[in-house]
């Protein structure tokens, strides 16, 4: 099949989608198909210089502009499926997923609607808690909430004692996130997170240990356990060699297993995703579950959590890819 591979863009994960992008283009040429990446920001040679070889630099397409225009480009317009590999901004809320679904134009993972309602932290974790997925508390806070700092802190501090996880309501990668222990920290971690978001989430900090679910084709995937070297996975402990350990599978009881992938799959339902994702979760000393996000777009390097998970279920990175493109046509016609 002729494929299409989107990455790059402009939003803070660009360097990680273009990573995500070029693994997947290899993988896919590996399973017989012909594949074409398009860097749908073009800005910078260094990143790519970094990740692709010569042969994949011939097959490149160099794109600046709107993200319209992209879609109107008859390289994409005559694939047979886009492979989507952007990572948050317009790539991950909904936005270049709505542009191909109106040009009749077949693309991977889900839809306008779960990629929107994905990324919306706050949306989803409401939602998460009417449908039974236990969700650690949380306050948005918008400009209009941003007033006097003291207040906000009191406020917070009140509803959610201490320590707090402040980040951007729609940003992926852990990018502006901050643990706040104290505080005196809350200021320079809403500045942190208000660069990426105009709303910011405040969320009750659990401890505990760090576990996934990839899901393919509505069925979890082996659970995964993250022992990250900071409090949290954050973007440092993600991107770092060594900042993290994994556990493939998970070491958890059989009932525990079975309890955090129903979980997983009643959230990944609830948001309407399709294809494949990734739910993650924080498990409490006191053995609650705690979901904290479903991702519609992760990472799809061969060190990323999602082909770690398929691996341990039997299944290598160029079958991975290839189901996500059969899934993709099987889906085509579908809404939301």
């Amino acid at each position: 099949m002729k494929i299409v591979v989107l990455m790059g863009g402009d939003s803070a994960e660009r360097g990680i989608s273009i990573s995500s992008g070029t693994t997947i283009g290899r993988a896919l040429r590996a399973a017989g198909h012909q594949v074409g990446l398009i860097d749908t920001a073009f800005k910078d040679t260094q990143v790519l210089s970094n990740t692709l070889n010569s042969a994949e630099e011939q097959d490149l397409l160099f794109y600046s502009g709107q993200v319209l225009d992209v879609v109107r480009m008859p390289v994409v317009a005559e694939a047979d499926v886009v492979f989507l590999a952007f990572h948050g901004g317009a790539g991950e809320n909904g936005g270049i997923q709505s542009l191909l679904q109106i040009a009749g134009i077949t693309y991977t993972g889900s839809g306008p609607l779960a990629s929107a309602l994905a990324m919306n932290k706050h949306v989803s974790k409401m939602m998460f808690r009417q449908a039974g997925v236990e969700t650690a508390s949380w306050i948005v806070l918008s400009d209009e909430g941003l007033g006097q700092l003291s207040s906000i802190a009191e406020r917070v501090e009140s509803e959610l004692g201490l320590p707090w996880v402040v980040k951007p309501n729609a940003q992926g990668s852990t990018i502006g996130l901050t643990v706040v222990e104290r505080r005196e920290q809350l200021a320079p971690a809403l500045k942190l997170a208000k660069e990426y978001d105009q709303e910011v989430i405040i969320e009750k900090y659990i401890p505990g240990r760090d576990l996934t679910v990839a899901i393919l084709d509505r069925e979890p995937l082996p659970v995964i356990e993250i022992i990250p070297k900071h409090k949290v996975y954050d973007y440092t402990c993600k991107y770092t060699q060594g900042m993290s350990q994994y556990v493939v599978p998970a070491e958890i009881s059989p009932a525990l297993q079975r309890k955090i992938s129903s979980q997983a799959l009643r959230a990944y339902r609830l948001l309407y995703c399709k294809g494949y994702g990734r739910v993650d979760f924080r498990l409490s000393a006191e053995g609650e579950l705690f979901c904290l996000e479903v991702n519609t777009l992760p990472g799809m390097t061969q060190t990323s959590l999602v082909p770690k998970a398929a691996q341990a279920a039997g299944i290598g990175f160029p079958e991975l890819v290839d189901r996500i493109v059969k899934l993709a046509i099987q889906r085509t016609g579908s809404v939301p």
